[in-house]
């Protein structure tokens, strides 16, 4: 086929087709690829190549399951281990499996750098229909290099929630989730940045001359809820990295969204992706299913190190917006209260925006989110209570819980964002 030119529009099948030409002119059919060799190719495509070569030596490795060899005994198990340690480092692609293999494996790579939710459910549930043991999911997004971020969430939502298992739309949802939150608040820097991975496969390409296809790069920002950058690549048939900050950068310098509407730090949207999702977003669930296997430690999640930075700096609001509810709750002074106005009792209130059962946890609440202080607790609660969409809500919990220091993954910050969130559930 004709390879992509960067004068013409060229679509996702297309440039993937042409990405798995040019490389099998780099690495030929009719070669035998040992693990060494690998290092030739593209980073993605080294990485999707490399585990699926482990995932085929531990099939070929296995013992074989019979009543005749106690497959327990220290001996055997030594002797199984050395075998699969050798079998490992002698492991190759032999010469009638390379070009599919590379073929497949280029296809995933592109697809996952441009949609990676959707990418990664295909990958996991690739031949399958039931749900997958959650260490499954785990092992197989592990498949991918770039975008760590997802699978190191995904792995401590899964954990925090104690799933056994997910399904497709399942995983969808929740990688598709996670990756709008975590770019809400980016900007032209930050998008290039998360784009780069994309254009060091692509822009390679001898015919495309460093830039990347229109429409990768829309279903690259469609897949992130950015839908306004979407558009704005439509304007031309491909873009350099150069070009596309600069557009991102007029547009993102603008006000794109109506007064009122949330603009969050990416503090407060790490925080919103373990909160509950509202009805729409809801994760599907599915009833537990066995065979968990064990993993060696992961290494620091990035959710750490993104947890623990020092929060964003949050610029004034101009005359021509509102200020953001979770602004105003983090620097407005309590205001105080007239003397000839009674406050509203505080179990009506809090049954208005926790639920019924919010009484019982009202010690817990105060202590560990408002820091001992019933009348933070209050004022956490009425600046709840205007909020009138779970949009403007999940950014105040966030800001109370960095303020106070609350551990997000503790009881009470669980309790409280599914009690909150209840509320929004139910329009």
């Amino acid at each position: 086929m004709d390879a992509p030119s960067a004068d013409a529009p060229a679509t996702l099948a297309e440039v993937g087709a042409a990405l798995a030409a040019r490389l099998l002119e780099t690495m030929p059919a009719g070669g035998s690829y040992d693990r060494a060799a690998l290092a030739r190719l593209p980073e993605p495509v080294e990485h999707i190549l490399a585990a699926a070569l482990d995932r085929r030596v531990a099939r070929e490795t296995a013992l074989p399951a019979t009543p005749w060899i106690d497959a327990d005994e220290p001996e055997v198990r030594d002797a199984a281990r050395r075998w699969r340690e050798a079998s490992r480092d002698a492991a190759r692609y032999p010469p009638d499996a390379w070009a599919p293999a590379l073929a497949e494996a280029a296809d995933h790579s592109l697809r996952h750098l441009v949609d990676p939710a959707e990418a990664s459910a295909a990958f996991c549930f690739a031949g399958e229909t039931a749900p997958l043991p959650m260490a499954t999911v785990r092992a197989r997004l592990g498949a991918f290099g770039p975008y760590s971020y997802l699978r190191e969430i995904a792995a401590r939502y899964a954990e925090r929630k104690e799933l056994e298992a997910m399904d497709r739309a399942g995983l969808v949802a929740l990688l598709r989730r996670i990756d709008k939150r975590m770019t809400s608040s980016y900007g032209a820097a930050e998008w290039s940045a998360l784009a780069a991975p994309l254009f060091s496969l692509v822009g390679s390409m001898p015919s495309l001359g460093g830039r990347v296809p229109a429409d990768l790069l829309q279903r690259f920002f469609a897949a992130r809820g950015a839908g306004r950058l979407a558009d704005a690549m439509a304007t031309r048939p491909a873009w350099s990295p150069e070009e596309m900050q600069e557009v991102l950068t007029a547009l993102l310098a603008a006000p794109s969204t109506p007064a009122g509407s949330e603009t969050v730090v990416l503090e407060s949207a790490l925080v919103s992706v373990f909160a509950p999702a509202p009805p729409s977003e809801r994760t599907p669930t599915v009833p537990p299913v066995p065979a968990r296997t064990d993993e060696p430690p992961a290494p620091r999640p990035i959710w750490q190190a993104l947890a623990q930075a020092a929060p964003a700096p949050v610029e004034p609001p101009t005359a021509d917006e509102a200020e953001p509810l979770w602004q105003a709750l983090a620097r407005s002074p309590p205001v105080a209260a007239r003397a000839d106005v009674r406050p509203e009792p505080l179990a009506p209130l809090e049954a208005r925006v926790l639920g019924a059962d919010a009484l019982a946890q009202r010690d817990l609440f105060v202590s560990a989110i408002a820091g001992g202080s019933e009348a933070a607790y209050r004022r956490l609660l009425e600046t709840l209570d205007e909020a009138g969409s779970w949009e403007q809500a999940w950014p105040i919990i966030g800001e109370a819980f960095r303020a106070g220091a609350v551990d997000i993954y503790g009881d009470a910050a669980v309790a409280f964002t599914d009690a909150a969130e209840g509320r929004f559930g139910q329009g």
